[in-house]
């Protein structure tokens, strides 16, 4: 079962299964292949070296425009979870949903007073 690694198909490949094997295709030992999923399987990439042979690459860390959207996307869904606390039939009383209210305006102004992207301190939900 011999294994090969192409650019352009962007991926392993075994002759046994893929009957095209690109002309970019270099040959990989069984011991490589592992080494290199293990590696992708921890965070990194894999990619052609000028050789075009198969290398494991950290990926590079998000920039403050992909940082800011996954704050806003985990602020989103947290907001989400617990919208119930506002409704005016909630079973919450008077003082804890103001508790939920204050929440959820940390939870929004974050974008604001977030100092660091990449490490942001999130609020503490108060008890329902």
């Amino acid at each position: 079962m011999p294994l090969f690694y192409s650019a352009c198909a962007g991926g392993f490949l075994d002759d046994t299964i893929h009957g095209n094997i690109p002309d970019d295709a270099r040959p990989v030992t069984a011991q490589a292949h592992q080494a290199l999923i293990a590696a992708a399987c921890s965070g990194s990439t894999i990619v052609a070296d000028d050789s075009g042979n198969p290398v494991a690459v950290p990926l590079p860390a998000p920039d403050a425009a992909e940082l800011l959207r996954q704050m806003r996307t985990k602020r989103d869904r947290l907001l989400a979870a617990c919208d119930f606390t506002q409704v005016p039939d909630s079973p919450l009383t008077a003082a804890k949903r103001e508790e939920w209210r204050v929440y959820r305006q940390a939870l929004r102004d974050l974008t604001e007073t977030a100092n660091d992207l990449a490490s942001v301190e999130w609020p503490t939900p108060p008890s329902v």
